[in-house]
C-alpha cells in the first residue's frame, strides 16, 4: 500500500525495454504513479528485435 509521500509523485520511465518495464512495474507496485514512455509502438527494446550483429564493432 502506498504511503502519503509516494502518492504525490509521478515518475516518467523513458524506454520500454526490459529494464524500463521492470522499473515501471516495481514503482507501480510500490504505489508510485508511473508514466512509461517509448519511441516504438511495441515494448521490449532490443529483446523484441534482437541484438545488432555488429554491435561490438560499433564505436
Amino acid at each position: 500500500m502506498a504511503n502519503e509521500n509516494q502518492a504525490k509523485h509521478l515518475v516518467a520511465v523513458v524506454g520500454a525495454g526490459p529494464a524500463g518495464i521492470y522499473a515501471a512495474r516495481q514503482l507501480a507496485t510500490s504505489g508510485v504513479q508511473v508514466l512509461l514512455l517509448n519511441r516504438d509502438v511495441k515494448p521490449g527494446g532490443l529483446a523484441e528485435y534482437g541484438i545488432y550483429y555488429n554491435k561490438y564493432k560499433m564505436k
